[in-house]
């Protein structure tokens, strides 16, 4: 799936894409630096989280326990 249809995605569901435009494209699209500097946070908050195999692979079958693991696994990560 491309950034276009990611963006018309995001468009029927009523939401502002904060997709970084590329620099040859035809149709120069806009970003919002700031937007896009709290999703590269949240980015590297999640590829963090997936250090953690429990969480990456689902181990915990039940919900209880997976939310708790996240839990303990966002506070075991570095801040961002």
């Amino acid at each position: 799936m491309g950034a276009y249809a990611i963006r018309l995605r995001v468009k029927r569901m009523w939401a502002k894409a904060c997709i970084k435009p590329k620099a040859n494209r035809k149709a120069r699209k806009r970003c919002v630096k700031e937007s896009y500097r709290h999703r590269n946070v949240i980015e590297r908050f999640f590829g963090a989280l997936k250090r953690f195999r429990r969480i990456a692979t689902r181990y915990d079958k039940k919900a209880a326990n997976f939310a708790g693991f996240l839990w303990l696994a966002s506070l075991l990560t570095d801040q961002f």
